[in-house]
């Protein structure tokens, strides 16, 4: 059994669209599809999905298609650029009171941006931080407070998008 593959686009800036075809020949003409999109996300089993990528990187879709005892493969490359939006300079300081405040800058390359919303949430361990969202212009930093409220430690992940639809990678740091 045969099978071809496509993905339009097969390149483009993160956040990237991409819709995905195959056509498989051959085989008893029921067909089951498990495409692996080569970024960790779940697979999909139709013929003909979309996935959009979101961290830069080459990476290698795959879609498995099996017909009674037939099976067959293909793979298409997407290359995806970074993110003009990017977080940096993420640290943690611990304060006095035992809290700790957790600095970032927020710099973006994407010429149109005029405002980046964020979200600060705890994704391990235990405590709060507040604000967990905000705005911020283009190079400016922003902060947030995390409270451990007695967890021993905890894991801050920052996520960002700017108001032309880029979005930065996560970044995270973990506190004692």
């Amino acid at each position: 059994m045969a099978v071809t593959c496509g993905a339009a686009p097969s390149s483009g800036p993160a956040p990237l669209a991409v819709s995905f075809t195959s056509q498989p020949s051959g085989g008893t003409g029921s067909y089951a599809y498990d495409w692996d999109f080569g970024d960790g996300s779940p697979h999909l089993t139709t013929q003909n999905p979309s996935h959009t990528y979101s961290a830069g990187g080459t990476y290698t879709a795959a879609v498995a298609v099996v017909s009674g005892s037939q099976s067959g493969s293909c793979n298409t490359s997407i290359t995806v650029s970074g993110s003009p939006l990017t977080i940096d300079d993420l640290a943690a300081t611990n304060l006095p009171d035992g809290t700790y405040s957790i600095d970032w800058l927020l710099n973006d390359t994407d010429s149109a941006a005029t405002t980046i919303a964020w979200n600060a949430a705890v994704t391990a361990g235990g405590g709060s931080v507040s604000p967990a969202s905000g705005t911020a212009a283009p190079g400016a930093p922003a902060e947030t407070i995390y409270d451990p409220k007695g967890a021993t430690t905890g894991t801050i992940t920052i996520t960002a998008s700017d108001d032309q639809g880029n979005a930065a990678a996560p970044q995270a740091v973990t506190v004692p």
